[in-house]
C-alpha cells in the first residue's frame, strides 16, 4: 500500500448541497413572521381557560393517595410472590448448588475457620 501526501489546505472545499439564492437573508424574517403570527392565532379563549384551571386540592389529594396505594399494592404483591412457600434446610440448599459454588463456599468456610483460629491465638 503506498502512502500519498494529502494536504488539507489544497483540497477543494465544495459541498454537494445547494440552497436557493437569498435563502439565508430571508430566513430570519420568515421565522419571525411565522412564530409571531402563530402566537396571536392560538391565544386561548375563555372556554379553554376553564379547562386549564388546576384541580381542587381535595381531588389532587385523593388522586395522589390512590396512586400511592396502587404503587404500594403493586410492590407488595411483587414482593409477596417472590417469597418462597417452602423453606429449605441448609443441606438442601447446598445440594442445589453447582459443584463450583459448593467448592467456593467450602473454601470460604475453611478460610473463616482458619482466621478465627489465628485471631484466638493472638488474643491469648
Amino acid at each position: 500500500m503506498s502512502k500519498t501526501n494529502f494536504d488539507l489546505d489544497k483540497a477543494t472545499r465544495r459541498t454537494p448541497y445547494t440552497v436557493p439564492e437569498r435563502f439565508f437573508e430571508s430566513l430570519e424574517k420568515e421565522i419571525l413572521a411565522k412564530t409571531s403570527g402563530a402566537s396571536q392565532k392560538t391565544a386561548p379563549n375563555k372556554a379553554s381557560l376553564r379547562q386549564l384551571r388546576p384541580l381542587p386540592k381535595s381531588i389532587r389529594i385523593c388522586l395522589s393517595s390512590a396512586a400511592a396505594i396502587a404503587i404500594a399494592l403493586t410492590i407488595g404483591l411483587g414482593v409477596y410472590k417472590t417469597v418462597p412457600t417452602e423453606q429449605q434446610t441448609a443441606e438442601q440448599a447446598f445440594a442445589n448448588l453447582s459443584s463450583n459454588d459448593q467448592d467456593y463456599l467450602l473454601d470460604c468456610y475453611d478460610n473463616d475457620r482458619m482466621l478465627e483460629a489465628y485471631l484466638t491465638e493472638i488474643e491469648r
